[in-house]
């Protein structure tokens, strides 16, 4: 890949983000190719240099405001460089703000762009910068974060808290080099050190806390040495503050360290504290390096410190800005010797299993190459209804966002709460968020009003991935995709007919509405042929815009046992919802007569079941069981349970049930509609049979039941009939094939 880093600092210049941007650089300039772009107050225009093979391009700064350059020409300046060198992928780096943000919209969308975001909120707790902080974090960060492809945290609550759960947010921390940073059996010359800028934009760090502590402790009688490493404008003010406390002799400033310098102070301490007062303490490197050398930590309870202290395992957690607490652990730290030793040796193994630089670059290698891949910033999975509603669509839809979701898509399924109580609304689910917003049925159609102005919100350039099958909901979807530059993909999983009160106003809407909707889609994803030609024939669709992607096997739904005899009373299953699309009242007219020589299993429900029941008792019918709905273990059971799979549906798609019963070896019997005549191949690994006739239906039960050898030869045929259809190698499809 061609890699292009945007970075408002860059060594030489030392710091967290510096250090980050160049160990990824140092981990990829032997397989990518690499360029950065940073800022450099010595520069009066852009300057390209070429550095060990690397390509630098540094952009002058008019001025720099409390830590933060700024120039007024950085967005035309970074649109020639994106123009000129075409990366593959972008990676900015904030929260420095101005100059990520220049980045994106000199981008534009024009290339996959990730934002890494090193920090939480910058607010300082002082008035006038944490206005303007606050304005920034309102009004410019957000439309920053929405418009990247990926997002990178060190700390994610704080995107959460801009965005919400409409994003994912790849946790990546920064890497430690714990084949550099290790233990070593040095004597500790300081008792706590310090490690951190001394600046006064950075009074945030606490450095006035730590002198505090170490007075109060004094007046305990309690004498402790601190060490602080590190340089800045507030240097003479931290060190007249040692004078007035009265402890000048117990404290050292050492400075600015190099890396190597820096290791040797750590090693040359029993503890490290860093009292940060605000969520601008994102991570904690300081932490994380100590740690890596067998130090443990004090630190406050604010930002990413607690993921990094391990409270009362790796170090001590305290209340930030207290003084008090800061002393308690400090004292408990330098009279215990065995515990503080144990917290180091606790703290160098978290360190390299949870920090280790390998992890942060190889975790970041793949979010990048999943933007090149697939650079929409947001994929919506768009449908009525979602488990745990029950049925076909929804389960495709489910196994869509999670598969997505495991590949590293952002995703959010976008469905409605109809059916379920008031307050089940929003939740996080396998790595993705599912939004139900409040509908209503309208003479069996579902009604969502806020859909439209949801699908508005959401980020330009997202895959609008619709399950078509109620009216209007895939239009609306179609015009937000257009207003937002989105993609739209149109997934047809069957040919609706009309029903119910509307059924003539849907009769118009199937040949005034319908069609062009297909039409414009991006892409039409069907599940066979049959339904490639019904698309392309019936509604004029392109046939460069039609993709077969067949649906999968869920997870956990296979039968690796073959299935040898048939049970003493075989058993029939049938799974789906009592509707009038599912015929149940054939399967029972079939079984008129012979239900004896069965035991069946109607697993489901729906508005037809009292109806199912009486016709059923009207018949005389034995051993015919209404069980109800079933899932997960439970449904999974039925299956491994039966013998034979019966589907006696008047229309279908590609039937997930049908693909659940052959991955367990069930043969199956079906009537020869669209949809299960893709799957079932007669004498093969089931039987077709011709709609509403029972007599045929009844003769192939029969026939399904004469022989064990032909049993057991039909249900291995089911099993490798599907075997290829698993979830994680559609999905990849779906990636390549439909999304590129």
């Amino acid at each position: 890949m061609k890699l292009l880093f945007v970075s408002p600092y860059y060594a030489p210049s030392v710091g967290g983000v510096q250090q980050y941007v160049a160990d990824l650089v140092a981990a990829y300039k032997l397989e990518h190719e690499i360029i950065i772009v940073t800022t450099s107050p010595n520069h009066d225009s852009v300057t390209k240099k070429v550095e060990d093979g690397i390509v630098i391009y540094y952009l002058p700064v008019l001025r720099t405001i409390a830590n933060t350059p700024y120039h007024p020409r950085w967005k035309s300046q970074l649109k020639e460089i994106f123009d000129y060198e075409a990366p593959d992928v972008i990676n900015a780096h904030a929260p420095v703000p101005w100059f990520a943000d220049m980045a994106e919209r000199a981008n534009r969308g024009t290339y996959p762009f990730v934002l890494t975001y090193h920090a939480g909120s910058m607010k300082k707790g002082r008035l006038l910068p944490d206005i303007v902080i606050r304005l920034y974090e309102r009004f410019v960060l957000p439309r920053t974060l929405r418009a990247a492809s990926k997002l990178v945290a060190v700390y994610p609550p704080f995107i959460t808290q801009i965005l919400g759960n409409s994003r994912q947010v790849h946790h990546i921390t920064p890497g430690i080099a714990t084949d550099f940073f290790t233990p070593s059996a040095t004597p500790a010359m300081y008792d706590a050190l310090f490690v951190g800028r001394l600046e006064r934009t950075s009074e945030w760090k606490g450095v006035d806390v730590a002198l505090a502590a170490v007075a109060e402790l004094a007046k305990r009688g309690q004498h402790i040495t601190l060490a602080i490493a590190g340089d800045g404008d507030a240097r003479t003010q931290y060190t007249l503050r040692a004078d007035e406390l009265g402890i000048a002799s117990q404290v050292t400033f050492l400075g600015s360290c190099d890396r190597t310098r820096l290791r040797d102070v750590y090693r040359a301490s029993k503890f490290v504290v860093l009292p940060s007062k605000t969520e601008a303490e994102s991570f904690g490197m300081v932490v994380a390096e100590a740690a890596s050398c067998g130090i443990p930590a004090i630190g406050s309870r604010v930002g990413g410190v607690p993921y990094v202290i391990d409270d009362g395992e790796t170090g001590i957690l305290v209340e930030p800005g207290s003084i008090e607490s800061l002393a308690d652990a400090m004292s408990w730290f330098l009279t215990d010797d065995e515990w503080r030793t144990s917290c180091g040796a606790a703290a160098r193994e978290r360190a390299t299993h949870l920090f280790a630089l390998q992890n942060t670059t190889e975790s970041t290698e793949k979010v990048l190459a999943n933007a090149l891949r697939s650079p929409h910033p947001k994929n919506l999975q768009i449908v009525a209804y979602y488990p745990p509603a029950l049925g076909g669509m929804e389960r495709v839809a489910e196994n869509v966002a999670l598969e997505l979701a495991d590949s590293g898509e952002t995703v959010e399924v976008v469905t409605s709460s109809i059916g379920f109580e008031p307050d089940y609304h929003d939740e996080i689910k396998d790595g993705y968020h599912v939004s139900r917003l409040p509908g209503v049925m309208l003479g069996g159609l579902p009604v969502i009003p806020s859909l439209f102005w949801h699908l508005l919100r959401q980020p330009r350039g997202s895959i609008y991935h619709v399950h078509v099958a109620q009216a209007f909901m895939p239009e609306v979807a179609y015009l937000a995709s257009r207003l937002r530059g989105g993609t739209f993909v149109a997934h047809f999983h069957l040919d609706v007919v009309p029903s119910g009160m509307f059924g003539q106003l849907f009769v118009l809407y199937k040949q005034l509405l319908f069609p062009r909707m297909l039409q414009h889609a991006d892409k039409v994803i069907v599940f066979s042929e049959d339904q490639r030609e019904l698309v392309m024939r019936k509604y004029q669709v392109d046939h460069t815009r039609v993709h077969i992607v067949p649906n999968g096997i869920r997870r956990g739904f296979q039968r690796l046992a073959p299935r040898t005899t048939l049970s003493s009373t075989p058993r029939l299953l049938f799974v789906g919802r009592l509707s009038h699309q599912k015929n149940l009242s054939y399967l029972l007219d079939a079984l008129d007569g012979i239900s004896d020589k069965f035991s069946t299993h109607i697993v489901g429900d729906g508005e037809l079941r009292p109806e199912l029941e009486q016709q059923a008792a009207t018949l005389n019918l034995h051993n015919v069981a209404f069980v109800g709905r079933k899932d997960d273990d439970d449904l999974r059971q039925e299956y491994d349970n039966a013998d034979i799979f019966v589907l006696p549906s008047e229309r279908e798609g590609m039937p997930l049930v049908l693909i659940d019963a052959m991955a367990m070896r069930l043969p199956a019997i079906g009537t020869d509609v669209l949809g299960t005549r893709d799957m079932i191949e007669p004498g093969k690994n089931g039987q077709l049979v011709p709609l509403d006739q029972p007599a045929a239906f009844r003769q192939a039960l029969l026939d399904a039941i004469a022989s064990d050898a032909d049993y057991a030869r039909m249900s291995d045929d089911a099993y490798e009939y599907v075997r290829e259809l698993a979830w994680p190698h559609l999905t990849r499809r779906l990636i390549t094939e439909v999304y590129s």
